[in-house]
C-alpha cells in the first residue's frame, strides 16, 4: 500500500520511478503480491483509475513496472492450473492489471514506441523500447503481430 500511495502522491514526483521500479520487482513472477496489489488498488474508490493514469502518463518512469506486469501475467497464464492447485490467492479473471493490459495493449505499444524520439534515446529511456519489444514479442507468440502492426500503421496516418 505504501508504494501505491507513493506513486499517487504528487509530493513524491521525484521518486515516482523508484516506487514503480520497486513495485515492479515485488510483483515480478509473484502471484501472491499481485493478489495484494489488486486488493490495495480496490480498497478506495478511484484508486485504481488514478494509479493507472499515473502509469500511462509517465511511461519513462513506469515502463519497467509495466514490463514486470506483462511478463508476470504471461507466466501466470501458463501456470494457471498449478497456481489454483497450490491455493494461490491470485485469480487471473479478477486481476485489474490483466484487464487493463487486455484493453490497452495497442495504445501502450504506440505510446511506448513514440514517447522517446530517436534523437533523445539514452540509457535512461531506452527501456521504453525494450518494453515495446516485449509487447511485440508476445503479440507474435499469440499470432497477433500482423493485427498490431496494421493498427499501428493506421494510427500513423
Amino acid at each position: 500500500a505504501h508504494l501505491v500511495e507513493g506513486v499517487l502522491s504528487p509530493a513524491s514526483s521525484g521518486s515516482l520511478q523508484t516506487n514503480l521500479d520497486l513495485l515492479g520487482e515485488l510483483v515480478k513472477a509473484n502471484p501472491e503480491v499481485f493478489a495484494i496489489l489488486n486488493q490495495v488498488l480496490r480498497e478506495q474508490p478511484g484508486r485504481y483509475n488514478a494509479f493507472m493514469q499515473v502509469v500511462v502518463s509517465n511511461l519513462v518512469d513506469s515502463n519497467v513496472f509495466l514490463r514486470s506486469v506483462l511478463l508476470s501475467l504471461e507466466l501466470f497464464a501458463a501456470h494457471k492450473e498449478r497456481l489454483a492447485a497450490i491455493g494461490s490467492r491470485y485469480v487471473m479473471e479478477d486481476c485489474l492489471l490483466q484487464r487493463f493490459l487486455a484493453h490497452n495493449t495497442l495504445r501502450l505499444l504506440r505510446d511506448l514506441m513514440t514517447v522517446v524520439s530517436v534523437d533523445d534515446v539514452n540509457q535512461e529511456n531506452i527501456c521504453c523500447l525494450n518494453t515495446a519489444l516485449s509487447l511485440l514479442i508476445l503479440a507474435r507468440a499469440r499470432g497477433h503481430l500482423d493485427r498490431y502492426m496494421h493498427a499501428l500503421r493506421c494510427w500513423e496516418v
